[in-house]
């Protein structure tokens, strides 16, 4: 099951990919989401706005197992990325925004059959650590950036019955 935790961050790329245009870029107002990449967000970048970057916060957890058994793996995934306008408000909305578009896609795409396991979001709970979201507005004389990070859990059911 090496490759799991690389299956599961294709995946969310994947999900986030399918709504770029849609549930994503509802009410940013500086465009639609222009690109979604595996990694992590630098700031300064010169890449075009908005822009998400998605990578694993925490190596993967998910090891091989004897058949017969099943268990629930957590992952952390930190989601990055930056909006920019000539307004400061409306960088900091648009970046708000696609926050929020990120959670709200994440906490409704429902779960589905995944490898050999269950898929399902989640924003954590008490055996969890907590999710965050962080903004940091970069103001220039022409454009505002507003820079943001959002962590975001995963749990995963891996079922290794035999065949």
């Amino acid at each position: 099951m090496s490759k799991d935790k690389t299956t599961i961050l294709n995946r969310l790329l994947a999900i986030m990919g399918e709504n770029r245009t849609g549930a994503l870029s509802d009410d940013v107002a500086s465009g639609p989401v222009v690109s979604i990449n595996k990694g992590q967000y630098v700031i300064g970048s010169a890449t075009d706005k908005p822009c998400l970057w998605a990578r694993l916060m925490r190596p993967g957890l998910i090891s091989d197992m004897a058949g017969g058994r099943s268990r629930t793996e957590f992952l952390l995934f930190l989601i990055t990325g930056a909006c920019v306008a000539t307004a400061q408000d409306v960088a900091c909305d648009d970046a708000t925004n696609l926050m929020d578009n990120v959670e709200n896609l994440l906490a409704n795409y429902g779960s589905d059959l995944w490898g050999g396991g269950h898929l399902a979001w989640n924003k954590g709970d008490d055996d969890s650590p907590a999710p965050f979201g962080e903004l940091l507005l970069d103001v220039g004389q022409d454009v505002t950036t507003a820079h943001f990070q959002l962590l975001w859990g995963c749990e995963v059911r891996i079922n290794t019955d035999p065949l």
